[in-house]
């Protein structure tokens, strides 16, 4: 074995247990935010919808996780960044729905679905900015 291919071998192991080390720390300071609630739970959504699209059968509230997009179609106005809209994937489009983040809460028209697995819905940057500000990226809401 040469001297480079030995040092090329010491070169990989130390990136490897680097980064090992690293992947470690990391994990320990998400479960430490999240036991601090720092950064949000994902939850599973329970929600149940109406036979009547408009209207949201109010058993239980939904719980979950919401983002924010910050986007225009110059061609479709319901997309505007500055309305109070989001998208859902477990409510159908124009359904009305009131978020609530702590003491502050907002109410947006379902325009959109949105498939992340770890979202329950997408909020317009408009209504983010009700509920926190956007520097926060995520927020554990209640839909109602």
């Amino acid at each position: 074995m040469t001297k480079q291919t030995k040092e090329t071998i010491k070169a990989i192991i130390v990136y490897i247990l680097s980064m090992s080390i690293t992947l470690i720390v990391a994990s320990w300071a998400l479960s430490y935010l999240i036991n601090k609630q720092l950064v949000p739970q994902i939850t599973q959504p329970t929600a149940t919808c109406s036979t009547d699209p408009y209207l949201f059968e109010d058993k239980d509230s939904t719980v979950g996780v919401a983002s924010w997009y910050d986007y225009d179609l110059k061609d479709y106005p319901d997309y505007s960044k500055d309305h109070l809209t989001c998208a859902s994937r477990d409510y159908p489009k124009g359904t009305m729905l009131e978020v609530t983040y702590g003491d502050k809460s907002v109410v947006c028209r379902v325009n959109d679905w949105i498939e992340h697995p770890d979202r329950i819905i997408d909020l317009s940057s408009m209504a983010f900015k009700e509920l926190a500000p956007l520097s926060v990226g995520l927020l554990e809401v209640i839909i109602k």
